[in-house]
């Protein structure tokens, strides 16, 4: 193993799996390696003590930074080297040493606020990503820079938001009261659904993921319909330019991606952070036998699998998942 070292091999996610049984392929594939090289035991050995001890979660304040840096080095996509290689796949399987270290200082950092934040009136994203979800349920995910404020009455006979930048909506279902977007001179309605707003000073763009919404402008003579989109459509406007809207379609998973882009928590409280990831990853999570509200969670992830984020969840909080027969949801127990 060259220079590895027994803390670095201990949060390892597969050696984590194989220190505590809870992955088949990972057990077996450590058992096959100690039988290859016995030489190695004593350091396996010493790494499953602070994998059982809990030791190495000692040593995560201490080693925060290097292990910051580590994390932007993986997920940043640098090679590695020497006898790293054969090992990489199992780091970067997992979205890295650091983000699990990382997220378990912050988890378990002494006097922590685990008190759920009341929903926004307003919220600004600044330089980084952003998820809240508004009094109704219903969620937004803000891009860098992107603004958005509830509007006066929210809630009562209808919901609405002014929206400025790029966004991307979850609304929650309910057919008594709409949903809307204003986005400059131009209102994007639901009822239940999902889609992106992008609204630039003078550029529209809507992408539907699910549902159906309407697309108006406000005019001196009233509302004028500009569409009424179907799932997969996206549609284009200049709003300075005398030219007609654009129509077209996209591929479901280019919005996908764009949605696990870049996942960040900071001490959210866990069932806000679960109903954002429903959001980036189209799946219901059930949480089972535990109090979402008393928990919280900080990581950050780019570009991460789902099953990769929910280890390093699962592992700060203590906790296992599985995911459903029929794939469509995962239950955190």
């Amino acid at each position: 193993m060259g220079n590895f070292k027994a803390e670095e091999l201990a949060t390892l996610p597969s050696f984590i799996n194989y220190c505590y049984g809870t992955n088949a392929k990972d057990v077996a594939y450590w058992d096959n390696f100690l039988r290859e090289n016995p030489s190695n035991a004593p350091l396996i050995g010493e790494a499953r003590e602070l994998v059982q001890l809990g030791g190495w979660m000692i040593r995560a304040e201490r080693e925060k930074a290097a292990a910051m840096q580590k994390l932007d080095t993986y997920l940043s996509g640098t090679p590695p080297t020497g006898t790293l290689r054969r090992f990489f796949p199992y780091i970067a399987a997992a979205a890295s040493v650091a983000a699990i270290v990382a997220a378990t200082v912050f988890l378990f950092r002494p006097g922590q606020n685990t008190t759920p934040a009341t929903a926004p009136v307003a919220a600004t994203s600044e330089t980084l990503r952003k998820g809240l979800t508004l009094p109704d349920s219903s969620f937004i995910l803000l891009e860098q820079g992107a603004s958005v404020a509830m509007e006066p009455g929210f809630g009562g006979n209808k919901r609405s938001v002014r929206l400025r930048g790029v966004a991307y909506f979850k609304v929650a279902k309910d057919e008594r009261r709409p949903f809307s977007v204003l986005a400059g001179p131009y209102i994007i309605t639901a009822l239940g659904t999902s889609f992106r707003v992008s609204h630039q000073a003078d550029s529209l763009q809507v992408m539907l993921e699910e549902g159906k919404v309407k697309v108006e402008q406000e005019t001196a003579e009233g509302r004028q319909l500009i569409a009424v989109m179907a799932p997969s459509d996206r549609l284009d406007l200049r709003i300075s330019a005398n030219t007609p809207p654009e129509r077209t379609t996209f591929r479901r998973s280019d919005l996908q991606a764009w949605k696990a882009q870049e996942i960040i928590f900071d001490h959210t409280p866990l069932d806000e952070a679960v109903r954002q990831l429903e959001a980036c990853y189209d799946i219901r999570i059930e949480l089972k036998g535990f109090d979402p509200k008393k928990e919280t969670f900080s990581g950050r992830f780019r570009n991460d699998r789902l099953t990769e984020v929910l280890e390093v969840l699962c592992f700060t909080l203590n906790k296992r998942y599985e995911i459903t027969e029929d794939t469509t949801s995962i239950i955190i127990h």
